[in-house]
Parts: structure tokens; sequence; C-alpha cells
């Protein structure tokens, strides 16, 4: 049985109570402030009652906050050959539930233009295979070396992937409409002095297919779309190879003594991303599979996709 995926509107009521949430909780912890810089003013009872009323209610809406559940997708399993060839003719994908990601404007405060992105996974023996339909009017990819780190500035799909749901070591897959890539392990997901911890010599072995249906080198004409088919293979996970990175003293364990390839019924973390970059005016489109907070420009410009508290779940189903 495939499982409903949330549409928009459920997905952008999700989003709103989310947020209504955050702002309600930043208004009792500056009234907590201002009461505890008020306390020799009030009676010592009258203090205590509502300093405790206060730290319950931020704690009710922090339970509340958590208790919303991550969007999940069921990844099927397939037996069939699938020719990683960016056009998706196998019969499994007409059975893999589709996802359509959700919009917001990068940078934070530009106008917003639509960009349709729809997504399907399935799971094999040999991996993971994910395919994007990216619909686009300006295409738009000049990055042709493996792992540069200013990948985000072309038109790209990623894939994130936390196996063992930690939120600190996860894979980051990127594939530009040049079919360049970057795979990197990296340890976490925090901003540190010298750069976001990561392995970027490790090869996933990713096999991926890209069909463009326009150009990438004309700006003044129309495009339609870009597809994007791809194999995460398992054995690019394997906990030998693992051990040797851990080893060497990268300390990068993403699968924390999780099955691989995984069995039936295994969750993961994971997000999907797309940056469009191809308005003329400046403004990019970042969509998600599943959804991040609204915030300040700081927030969405600084790596919020990193950040796998808002991540969903992937279901290895059969």
């Amino acid at each position: 049985m495939i499982k409903a995926i949330p549409d928009e509107k459920q997905m952008q009521g999700r989003k709103e109570r989310a947020n209504t949430m955050r702002v309600i909780s930043n208004y009792l912890q500056i009234a907590l402030r201002i009461l505890w810089r008020h306390k020799l003013m009030m009676n010592t009872i009258r203090f205590s009652i509502l300093a405790s009323l206060l730290s319950i209610s931020l704690l009710a809406l922090a339970v509340a906050v958590s208790a919303e559940a991550p969007v999940e997708y069921q990844v099927h399993f397939t037996a069939e050959d699938m020719a990683i060839d960016g056009r998706a003719n196998e019969k499994s994908w007409s059975l893999a539930p589709l996802i359509k990601m959700v919009d917001r404007a990068y940078p934070s405060g530009k106008t917003l233009s639509p960009s349709i992105t729809t997504v399907q996974a399935l799971w094999s023996e040999q991996g993971l295979l994910v395919l994007f339909l990216c619909k686009d009017e300006d295409i738009l990819a000049t990055f042709t070396e493996r792992d540069n780190r200013g990948f985000y500035k072309d038109d790209d799909v990623e894939l994130f992937l936390d196996p063992d749901m930690d939120g600190t070591s996860y894979v980051q897959l990127a594939i530009n409409a040049l079919n360049t890539k970057m795979d990197v392990l990296r340890r976490e997901p925090q901003w540190t002095d010298g750069g976001m911890p990561a392995f970027y010599d490790w090869d996933s072995g990713t096999e991926s297919a890209v069909v463009v249906s326009g150009s990438l080198e004309d700006r003044t004409d129309r495009d339609e779309s870009w597809t994007v088919e791809l194999l995460f293979p398992w054995s690019s996970m394997s906990q030998a190879t693992l051990n040797v990175l851990v080893s060497e003293g990268y300390g990068i364990d993403v699968l924390g003594g999780r099955s691989i390839p995984p069995k039936m019924g295994d969750k993961w973390k994971a997000n999907l991303i797309r940056f469009d970059h191809g308005d003329k005016e400046g403004a990019g489109v970042l969509s998600t599979w599943s959804p991040f907070p609204d915030g300040d420009g700081a927030f969405i410009s600084n790596n919020c996709v990193h950040y796998s508290t808002y991540w969903g779940v992937l279901v290895f189903v059969e």
C-alpha cells in the first residue's frame, strides 16, 4: 500500500503551526527574563508562582513543538533492472509516490518565483534510487570541477542522508545541471571557525544522468526542465569503508551500527533540496521536501539545509 504524501496545504499548515509556537516561545522567554529582572520588587510567593507558571508554559510549548511529526516517505523496493539514464522509463517509477517540493525565496527577502520540483525514490539491492524533475525556464550551471565548494551557486539538486538519525554525521550529495557531482561525508552541521567539518575526498560512487530540455549557455531563451536520475550505492557506506575513515582520524561513521543495505522497515533521516538560481534579477528559490521554519536572512542563508532537526524520514518498505 502506498502511503499518501502530505500535500502543499498540509505542509504549509504544519510550518505555520511550528512558526506560531516559536513566536509564542520567544514572548514567554522575554516575559521570564523581565520577571527575573524585577523579582526584588515583588512578593516572594507571587514571584515564585509567576516564574513557575511561565516555566511550565515554556516546557509545554517545547513538548508541543517537538511533537510535530516529521514528514515521511515510503521508499518502495524494486527488483527491476533500472537503467540510470535520466529517462525513467521503468515501470517501477510509475509506482513510486510523488513528492512535490516546498518553495521559499533564497536569499530570504527576495521575490519568490514558482519553481516546480517533483521527486520520487526507490531502493534496490544495489542502492537508493532518486529521480528529480525540475521545471526551469532558465537553467544555469557552470561548475565542472568535482566537489567544488561553491557548488550551491549553480542550479542543483541535493540529497542529505543520516542513516543512524543522530544529527551529527551525515552524507551530502549534490548534482548540477551539467551532471557534476559533489559528495561529502560531514561530521557535524554546525559552523566553526575552521569551516564545516567534512571529508571531501570520499567518493560515493554515485551513478547519475541528467537530461536537459533547453540550453545552459543561452540566457535569453526559454528553457523547460531538467531531470536527474541517480543511484547512490550501498557500497559507499559499507562498514569497512567507514572504518577506514575513522582509523584515518576523520571520525565519521554515518551508520552508527545500522544495517547496510537497510532492512525492511528501517528509517533514515533525510532531506531533498533544490537550488534554482536562474532568475536574472538575482533572486533564487530553495525548494525542500521537508520544510524549514521561517527565520531571518541569516538562518536561511547560513546553511539551514544542514540542520537535520528539520529533515524528514525515509521508510524502507516492500
